[in-house]
């Protein structure tokens, strides 16, 4: 004959049973309930964090703000692709995967406000519309970027800002020497 092992007791081990006497009076978050749950010899859950605690290293917040200043950047350029396929195409010229990146890039400039000369005029007036979508986008991973680090403006908006504003100055730079000869960035006020 096998004899089966004895199965666990249902509900609440031993150090967890209730007591039998008169339970304390609880309210809602206050110090009746801790000091009632303290005697019980229960601990309260931990709050959960909505936000990001702050507490990564340095590695992780480098992460974070990769992320979001290239999530800002690539969004803003891969939106404005379709538009520079739909302008090339209707020049009628044929419309080819190069040839709307290629365009896409001084439309990238002109939505952050960059002033371009095209045969050697300047636009000009600069499109409103894709500069209102590039600030939302970057204002949206900012505003994420710094609920990831910790919530607290003053100390991880700086990095934020420092970061998105660097990242797109360096891409302006690179996007004006890589344009073609007959577009170039133009001074704002040179003629």
């Amino acid at each position: 004959m096998s004899t089966t092992p004895p199965r666990p007791a249902r509900g609440r081990p031993a150090s967890r049973a209730r007591s039998t006497g008169p339970a304390p009076e609880r309210s809602r978050g206050g110090r009746a309930t801790a000091v009632a749950d303290r005697e019980r010899g229960r601990r309260r859950p931990a709050r959960t964090p909505t936000r990001g605690t702050g507490t990564g290293t340095g590695l992780d917040r480098l992460r974070i703000l990769l992320v979001a200043t290239m999530g800002a950047v690539l969004a803003g350029y891969t939106m404005l692709v379709p538009v520079a396929a739909l302008l090339t195409g209707t020049g009628g010229v044929a419309v080819t995967a190069d040839g709307a990146l290629a365009t896409a890039v001084p439309l990238w400039l002109a939505a952050h406000l960059i002033p371009v000369a095209v045969d050697g005029r300047p636009f000009g007036v600069l499109p409103l519309l894709p500069t209102l979508v590039v600030v939302a986008l970057v204002a949206f991973c900012s505003r994420w970027a710094v609920l990831r680090l910790g919530g607290r403006v003053r100390h991880d908006a700086g990095a934020v800002v420092a970061s998105q504003a660097g990242a797109a100055a360096a891409l302006a730079v690179l996007a004006g020497a890589l344009l073609p000869r007959d577009m170039a960035v133009t001074a704002p006020g040179r003629r």
